[in-house]
Formats: structure tokens, C-alpha cells, sequence
């Protein structure tokens, strides 16, 4: 990809149904209204690529020009939606090292989320995209709580397993679109694309539960694990850059860790979503 919110990302045709569009079980899956559910197809015909419109509502576009089958060269540009592909062929070998140094450009080396220069960079582009589509974007900024008591206690590498595995967790709960980021230290957020203050906070809060559910261990002890998040959306009055609603949803997680930590709380609001009934202590020492 070379436009649009995945830059960098590379997709290998499979030769069988590779088709981009909206739907989630396409073979490329576009989250942007400006592409139709099944949008678009590239096949393989008598040893050539070709792309082919799948009739959809605003068409696919081969170097600016708007097509319904066009054979495909090395270097074409295709626009699908606000996202753009060049079409390459490549060996496994070149392929591979792509792969890595899109991969060291963009991931967190220990947890697999973005890094944060590529989360800032995302929250940029989908705050510019809810903004051009009039939809939103919410942001959920979470942080372990008392993190530094596991690292005093058990160490830095008890510290990182933690960390790695709390990212793991919520990465298997998200949307296929959303984006978990390593903001810094055990401080993380998470970038929900057309979700509503009260869907998303209900989201986080599932996140919020599920850590708290896990088993941390290391060696044979369970550490105390928990997380707070502060939720924060594009819609709220006064947000007005990716920047600002940044700022609101770290407020909100400042006010959830004020509070008691181990819950979820929303911009603006001092009255927190959810929180365990009774605090406790998880820790298990043998």
C-alpha cells in the first residue's frame, strides 16, 4: 500500500477469490465507506493480473483512470476508495525483507501493537478520515496499574512478560480495523473507528475485565494485574484535532487512576463506567 491509512502494509495475491472491499471476509478488507462491500477482484487470466470493478458504487481506478478490467504492469497505482496499491511482483526473498522492514518500522518489538510513532500517525489519518466521512473515532488510553510495584517486586523481565501478554489479550478482542498501540512504558491505546461514546466504552470495559480475569504468572507466582482506560470521542465539543482528543482521553485516564484505579471513566465525566465491587489484592507469592 501506498496511500491511504496502512501505508507500507504488503498483501500477496493468493490466485483464489482475492477480492478487496468492505466486507470483513474479503481477501483485502477495506474499513471505508467510499468502498463497496465486494468492490473489486484481482484474478489471474492466461499468465496475466488483471483487476476487475465488481460494480461498484465509485468505481476502481487504474494510474487516474477508471476502469472495469484492466491488465495489470509492474508499477500500476491502483485506487481502491481512499486507498492506493502498487502492483509489483516479487520474490519470496524481496518479500520477506519488505515485510521486516515495514514490520521494524511500525511495530512495538516486544507486544506486536504499533509503535508510537505509527499509533500518532494513525490517530492523525482516521481523526482526517471521520472528519472528511462525518463519522467518528474513539480513543481508549490505558495504562497497569501500580506497575511499578510488579517491577520492583519480580523484576524487569516479570515487567515485560506482563506487558507482552496484556497486549497479546487485548489484541485477540479487537476489531479487525481498530488499532492496539504502545503509546510508552505500560501505557497503551487503542483507535476505534464508527463507534459510539457509550458502544466504546462498553468495549473497553470488556477489555478492562478480561485482564483482570487473566492469570499473570511468572514462575510460580500470580502477579496483581489490572488496567485503567480513559475513553474519550471525535464528537465531544471542544475536540477538534487528533491532538485534543489525545489529551481528553490521558485526562480521562488520569481521572480513573485518581478514582481508585481498575475501572473505565469517560471524558468529562467523573463517574466511572464500571469498577470492580471491592478492591483485591491478586498477588499470590509462593
Amino acid at each position: 500500500m501506498i496511500g491511504g491509512l496502512n501505508i507500507g502494509e504488503i498483501h500477496r495475491l493468493t490466485g483464489n477469490d482475492d477480492i478487496v472491499g468492505r466486507q470483513e471476509d474479503v481477501w483485502l478488507h477495506l474499513a471505508d465507506s467510499e468502498v463497496s462491500r465486494r468492490h473489486a477482484e484481482f484474478e489471474q487470466t492466461d499468465g496475466a493480473i488483471h483487476v476487475r470493478d465488481l460494480g461498484s458504487t465509485n468505481g476502481t481506478f487504474v494510474n487516474g483512470e477508471q476502469i472495469t478490467d484492466h491488465q495489470l504492469a509492474e508499477g500500476d497505482k491502483i485506487r481502491i476508495g481512499a486507498t492506493t496499491l502498487r502492483f509489483s511482483y516479487l520474490d519470496d526473498i524481496d518479500r520477506t525483507f519488505l515485510d521486516q522492514m515495514y514490520k521494524s518500522a511500525v511495530r512495538d518489538g516486544l507486544t506486536g501493537a504499533s509503535n508510537r510513532k505509527h499509533f500518532i500517525e494513525r490517530l492523525d489519518g482516521e481523526f482526517a478520515f471521520a472528519e472528511r466521512h462525518n463519522t467518528s473515532v474513539l480513543l481508549v488510553m490505558f495504562d497497569i496499574d501500580n506497575f511499578k510495584h510488579v517491577n520492583d517486586t519480580w523484576g524487569h523481565l516479570a515487567g515485560d512478560h506482563v506487558i507482552a501478554t496484556l497486549a497479546q489479550r487485548a489484541m485477540n478482542m479487537i476489531r479487525r480495523e481498530d488499532v492496539l498501540g504502545r503509546y510508552g512504558g505500560d501505557e497503551f491505546g487503542l483507535i476505534s473507528r464508527d463507534i459510539n461514546l457509550t458502544d466504546g466504552g462498553a468495549f473497553a470495559n470488556r477489555i478492562r475485565v478480561a485482564i483482570d480475569k487473566t492469570e499473570f504468572m511468572w514462575e510460580k507466582d500470580r502477579l496483581p494485574v489490572t488496567v485503567s482506560m480513559g475513553v474519550a470521542s471525535s464528537l465531544t465539543s471542544g475536540i477538534s484535532d487528533a491532538k485534543a482528543l489525545l489529551a481528553a482521553a490521558d485526562a480521562a485516564l488520569y481521572t480513573a487512576k485518581q478514582q481508585g484505579r481498575n475501572q473505565v471513566t469517560f471524558h468529562g465525566s467523573d463517574e466511572p463506567l464500571a469498577q470492580p465491587s471491592k478492591p483485591a489484592d491478586k498477588s499470590t507469592r509462593h
